[in-house]
């Protein structure tokens, strides 16, 4: 425990509270529960008390998550406006990951195909957009240029690799995700 964590727990106040919160969403996290049904008012909470610290970045970090998985698109844009615009990132998200989200919140929350693209492009001239490394990107890419039958190959891959991890929590979270993922993906159209 760093010296920071360490002066928060003992003065109290927001930042500890971040601190509990996140040590909940991590809890939530490992035992499978999806961001959509997590506590709505701490996770707001956690990201409204702003010191450009890790852990306010982490705790935007899952706020966006949580905005995402609950289809509220309008939070989920300033979520990711304060990912973006932080000057650092502290591992909590590199940048060419946070281009990939701002891809993808293009395509699903806005419809706008242009912008979307352009996103994604910036990880295909890095080579950085491939199956492998950002699967949600490279799903999503498909998407906007309607290639469904690669759409179908790699969600078949990735609910495979899914299906094959050991019985748990995490591992029924992943294929309630995915095969949402793979539905709405594969029976929406982006305008």
């Amino acid at each position: 425990m760093d010296g920071r964590v360490l002066k928060y727990l003992i003065l109290g106040g927001r930042q500890f509270e971040r601190i509990l919160i996140l040590g909940y969403i991590a809890e939530q996290l490992s035992s499978g529960v999806r961001p959509r049904d997590w506590n709505r008012r701490w996770i707001q909470e956690s990201a409204e008390a702003v010191d450009g610290s890790h852990n306010h970045l982490l705790a935007v970090y899952y706020a966006y998550n949580w905005a995402y998985d609950s289809e509220k698109g309008e939070a989920a844009g300033r979520y990711l406006e304060q990912l973006l615009a932080s000057p650092y990132r502290l591992g909590v998200m590199d940048g060419d990951k946070l281009a990939v989200e701002a891809g993808i919140y293009q395509a699903w929350f806005r419809r706008d195909r242009n912008k979307a693209l352009a996103w994604m492009e910036r990880m295909v001239a890095k080579n950085k957009l491939n199956e492998n490394d950002l699967p949600r990107g490279i799903l999503f890419k498909y998407w906007i240029l309607g290639e469904k039958a690669e759409l179908q190959r790699i969600f078949e891959s990735k609910l495979a690799e899914i299906q094959g991890m050991p019985p748990s929590g995490k591992r029924e979270m992943m294929l309630s995700i995915w095969t949402e993922f793979r539905d709405d993906l594969l029976f929406t159209q982006i305008a």
